[in-house]
């Protein structure tokens, strides 16, 4: 058990680099050259630093969520969800790391498809499927998220899997 306690701390420590990075950097770019970037670029500096801060702010939140569920003091709570909007509310999350990366996201979600499920639940497989899916495509990239009868699939142009990773 402990073993995966350390392996789940080291994905989050992993995870968490990436948009601290991209935060970091653009407020050291913005703090430093404070005079010399135009108005235009200042909003999308801040518009970028305020995405890195949503995503970071959602990594921690799963981190929560996910030691509450581990210490069951967040009860099973089954509710009718549109999965084409919680999909697009992940991927908004996860904007800045698409752009960075020039990544296509195309989303093909039936935007009447409902489900009765836990929401913190389904929104954790989700965000996990497409971050990883983000991560492991290579820049310029494609990932596809579709419904097929019951069945979501998130699939993406990255290195893959071998059968001893899978294992």
């Amino acid at each position: 058990m402990n073993i995966e306690k350390d392996k789940f701390l080291s994905i989050i420590s992993h995870d968490l680099r990436s948009p601290f990075n991209v935060f970091l950097g653009l407020t050291e770019l913005l703090s430093s050259n404070f005079t010399q970037i135009s108005s235009e670029e200042t909003q999308d500096l801040l518009v970028r630093m305020n995405d890195s801060a949503k995503s970071l702010y959602n990594l921690l939140e799963n981190l929560l969520q996910w030691a509450s569920l581990q210490e069951g003091r967040l009860p099973f709570d089954p509710k009718e969800i549109n999965v084409s909007q919680l999909t697009q509310e992940i991927i908004d999350i996860e904007k800045e790391s698409i752009r960075r990366k020039e990544l296509q996201i195309v989303c093909q979600i039936d935007e009447n498809l409902q489900v009765v499920a836990d929401h913190y639940m389904l929104q954790s497989v989700v965000r996990n499927l497409l971050s990883n899916a983000i991560k492991f495509t290579s820049r310029k990239g494609k990932v596809i998220i579709l419904n097929e009868d019951l069945k979501i699939s998130i699939s993406d142009s990255g290195i893959g899997m071998n059968k001893k990773m899978l294992g």
